[in-house]
C-alpha cells in the first residue's frame, strides 16, 4: 500500500485535513484550496487582460465595457 498524498503540495493525506477528492482528475487535496488552485492551474485561468490585441487574439471585442464573441 502506498501513503496517499495532496495533488498540489503532496503533505500525506489524514483524517485530520479537510480533505477533497476529484472524481474527475482522480486526486486528493489536503485543502479546498489547494484542490481550487489544481483545477485553475489544469485550466489555465487568469485574469483577463484587457489590451485590443489580447482580445483579438482570443476572439472577443469590447464596445461601451461589453464583451462580445466575434
Amino acid at each position: 500500500m502506498e501513503k496517499i498524498k495532496c495533488g498540489m503540495c503532496g503533505k500525506h493525506i489524514t483524517d485530520k485535513t479537510e480533505v477533497e477528492y476529484s472524481e474527475w482528475y482522480t486526486e486528493f487535496f489536503c485543502d479546498p484550496k489547494h484542490a481550487l488552485t489544481y483545477y485553475m492551474d489544469q485550466a489555465q485561468s487568469r485574469p483577463l487582460e484587457f489590451d485590443k490585441d489580447y482580445l483579438k487574439a482570443i476572439g472577443v471585442k469590447m464596445e461601451d465595457g461589453l464583451l462580445y464573441t466575434k
